[in-house]
């Protein structure tokens, strides 16, 4: 047998590994439904045929999905291969395919994983499954790992990808690496698709895979993979208990209205500056869900603390966060009827109209300066 350890073969070895996280992490009940997302690449394939021996051990209703993207001109054929493999192997399948719209101001990879997303848990409502399964595995993981660290992520970048997420996304494979499931795929004879877009260097995921992981692996750590995605469970463990604290604090201090979210500052300002930031980052969240929310805003938000700096800022969702009275607001920056309100102006200076949702800035320009017929609807 090939690619023993500890005396069991590989066949078993990625099995029993799937199944452990299954069982012990409680991914998947007996008699829950799971769609298990499969791309027709060589981990979808090695999870579903993982899902397909588990049947008669932990009983559970499988629904094969597949998306075809329609980046690739053959991409059609693999959606052909998907359907007559789950039938060979007496599973239900569900497909959908893809246009992108072209907008300029959004990733292409981004949206496509967005809309990916979005079929697999319209797959799971429609079937009445409560689990979506996808084929990440150790490599991934620590493919993913770099990149958060590269791009200046935080702890939660830095914990990778969750074996099981809040929601119905689980990654049973999370603790097999890719050597195993080429081996395990060799030793079952299972046919695959290979996609060449995952050679394609353009990505910078795909010059960590091929490019950066190898180099770490050959000259500083040959268990790299291993070593990361390890580094990213104990990064993880740290992050649920932030996490946690903060939803208490975030319980205690955080006064929820219909326009906006306030939150007394001596009360923000006394929590350790993790807790805060988690804190902040959740009313954010929750006052513009979906969007696009940065390091930078975060710190911006977390600044108007400071007495000495500003006391506005603007934020993604059409929302902002502003400093008045001791207090931080973070609301809409919407433009409906407002009741009058009376507040001294300082000139040059800035007041902030809590009740509007805005702030009014008065500077002193020379005549000449002040151009009125080209002003902005927010200038006069």
């Amino acid at each position: 047998m090939i690619g023993r350890e500890g005396g069991e073969s590989v066949r078993d070895q990625v099995f029993t590994t799937v199944r452990r996280a299954i069982v012990t992490r409680q991914l998947v009940q007996p008699g829950e439904g799971v769609v298990v997302a499969v791309s027709g690449g060589i981990d979808s394939v090695v999870l579903l045929h993982c899902f397909h021996r588990l049947f008669a051990q932990v009983p559970c209703n499988l629904t094969v999905a597949h998306f075809d993207h329609r980046l690739r001109e053959t991409s059609g054929r693999d959606a052909l291969f998907v359907q007559d493999l789950a039938s060979s192997w007496g599973l239900s399948v569900t497909t959908a395919s893809w246009v992108w719209e072209g907008r300029r101001d959004r990733s292409l990879l981004a949206e496509a994983r967005r809309a990916r997303y979005r079929f697999l848990n319209e797959v799971a409502s429609s079937v009445g499954a409560t689990k979506i399964a996808v084929g990440h595995h150790r490599d991934d993981q620590a493919e993913t790992v770099l990149l958060h660290l590269i791009r200046g992520s935080g702890l939660r970048g830095l914990q990778g990808m969750l074996a099981a997420r809040e929601g119905r996304l689980i990654r049973p494979l999370l603790g097999v690496g890719r050597e195993e499931i080429e081996a395990y795929a060799k030793v079952q004879r299972l046919s695959f698709l290979e996609d060449p877009s995952n050679r394609d260097l353009r990505y910078l995921r795909n010059r960590i895979r091929w490019q950066l992981l190898p180099l770490l692996q050959q000259d500083y750590n040959p268990s790299i993979a291993r070593t990361l995605a390890r580094t990213a469970a104990l990064v993880a463990e740290d992050e649920g208990y932030l996490d946690g604290v903060a939803g208490e604090a975030f319980g205690r201090l955080v006064d929820f209205r219909e326009d906006r979210i306030s939150m007394n500052l001596e009360w923000l300002q006394g929590l350790a500056s993790p807790v805060r930031r988690r804190v902040l980052e959740r009313v954010m969240q929750k006052r513009a869900p979906g969007a696009y929310l940065t390091s930078a805003h975060l710190e911006a938000v977390e600044r108007l603390s400071d007495s000495g700096g500003s006391s506005a800022v603007t934020l993604p969702g059409d929302q902002w966060a502003w400093r008045s009275g001791g207090m931080l607001f973070v609301g809409s920056r919407g433009r409906g009827r407002r009741s009058a309100v009376h507040q001294e102006l300082r000139v040059p200076g800035e007041a902030i109209l809590a009740d509007w949702g805005c702030r009014v800035e008065a500077t002193l320009l020379p005549r000449f300066q002040a151009d009125l017929q080209r002003a902005n609807p927010d200038q006069a």
